[in-house]
């Protein structure tokens, strides 16, 4: 036995030991995010919490500020609600294919799912081009878009005046917005939902009492006779006003990007999807009608983009015009970035959990 150096062999059994500990921290820190990472999702959304994202996603500016711009394309009163009828039913025949998707692969993240299973070779290529044009493109200006919308209407609100506001400041709550409902939906998802679905019932809520109000002016209604007349014979028009009426529809396919947390997906999530389109597109129509039971063509046309500001205005006075009905509308936008922003994030948490984006196990734990 060598007792020369006496130190030699209780180092290299430390150094062993230190060398098999931090291999196993390593080890469990792996296991512990390959099993966060694995780990299914809480499924507490039912029906009505289904329904309300839907709605919510749905409902945004659009139904209080196209009716005059899309009037203007097509021509004609009715040529106008009749375009809104048309985008209903070109709406839900189009969340009934992804409600078919969705049933037939069960998975939170919409396209991507669809994408890997339709296109398996480039193995995943499209599912990620898709990722990413959705991240760093598509999500982030429709939400911005709508952000911005929400500040100009609560500008709108405090000053009384609808145009002219500084640009920095409806940008500046833009960035508020979006700020405030990117940390509700990543510190406190459960209480950001809760938020959002009292968003959805407001919005709602706005839209029925626009459809009663119209109904109680009825005897002074201002739709004419020949609801036709004027309708124009563009191509370009329509198109225009299509895409529009489409453009307010859009967010029926909210429920496809967080199927993991649907309780009972095969059953609740075409039931959530087409009933919130469904009566979104009822009171969009009614809602049209009522602008124009109220409004003469020429007022609709001439409100631009304000015509609920006017409708209100016309029938409950300036302070519901241009107080109360802009602080509505801006709430209504607000819950269209909430939800957008629900969506928006099951794609990124998706897309982490493959691996797409750097620190996967950050974004997708």
């Amino acid at each position: 036995m060598d007792i020369g150096q006496p130190g030699d062999i209780p180092l290299r059994e430390r150094g062993a030991r230190v060398s098999g500990a931090s291999q196993n921290s390593i080890q469990s820190l792996d296991e512990a995010i390959a099993e966060s990472l694995d780990a299914p999702l809480e499924r507490r959304l039912g029906l009505w919490s289904g329904m309300a994202i839907v709605m919510g996603s749905i409902i945004g500016s659009g139904i209080f500020s196209t009716p005059g711009l899309i009037l203007g394309s097509v021509g004609s009163v009715g040529m106008s609600i009749l375009v809104w009828v048309i985008g209903a039913v070109v709406s839900l025949c189009g969340c009934a294919a992804y409600m078919e998707l969705g049933t037939m692969l069960p998975r939170s993240g919409g396209e991507k799912a669809y994408l890997e299973a339709a296109f398996p070779w480039p193995r995943e290529l499209m599912s990620f081009v898709f990722c990413l044009a959705s991240i760093f493109v598509c999500w982030p200006t429709g939400l911005a878009a709508d952000a911005v919308v929400t500040g100009s209407y609560l500008l709108y609100a405090a000053t009384g005046v609808s145009e002219g506001h500084p640009a920095w400041a409806e940008r500046l709550i833009g960035v508020g917005v979006a700020v405030l409902c990117a940390l509700a939906h990543a510190y406190c998802s459960r209480w950001a939902i809760r938020v959002q679905t009292a968003l959805t019932v407001v919005k709602a809520l706005l839209l029925v009492l626009v459809v009663l109000v119209g109904l109680s002016q009825l005897r002074h209604n201002a739709l004419g006779h020949d609801v036709f007349k004027g309708t124009s014979h563009s191509a370009n028009g329509y198109a225009t006003a299509l895409f529009k009426v489409f453009f307010a529809y859009s967010g029926y396919t909210a429920l496809n990007y967080a199927v993991d947390e649907l309780k009972d997906p095969a059953r609740t999530l075409p039931r959530a999807a087409m009933g919130g389109l469904t009566a979104t597109a009822v009171l969009y129509v009614l809602s049209n009608v009522a602008y124009f039971v109220v409004l003469s063509a020429d007022d609709v046309r001439s409100a631009g983009t304000t015509v609920a500001g006017v409708f209100f205005t016309r029938v409950l006075g300036a302070v519901w015009g241009q107080r109360v009905v802009p602080v509505l509308i801006a709430s209504a936008t607000l819950g269209n970035v909430m939800c957008g922003t629900f969506a928006a994030s099951r794609v990124i948490f998706a897309a982490a959990r493959e691996g797409y984006l750097p620190l996967g196990a950050v974004w997708g734990a």
